[in-house]
């Protein structure tokens, strides 16, 4: 029993602040397609791609949107040509 007092005030501490660091990830990637999106619409490629690659760095296996960055970047890729 004291063994369960201990133990799972840390784990449930733990298990909130994991939380709330996968709603900051998702945030930031969102935001980071987002302005690649509205910069590739205003036709500011260099802004949006760079927008596009901090998307893919904040890459994890629970978010993903790195996906969607580098269908974006293929896209520029091939309309450029």
């Amino acid at each position: 029993m004291k063994f369960a007092r201990t133990v799972f005030p840390y784990a449930i501490g733990l298990t909130v602040l994991l939380f709330f660091a996968a709603v900051i990830l998702y945030q930031r990637s969102s935001a980071f397609l987002e302005k690649g999106m509205e910069s590739e619409r205003k036709g500011d490629m260099v802004e949006a791609i760079e927008s596009y690659e901090w998307a893919i760095q904040n890459y994890t296996p629970a978010i993903n949107r790195a996906g969607e960055a580098i269908a974006r970047l293929e896209k520029i890729a091939t309309d450029s040509e």
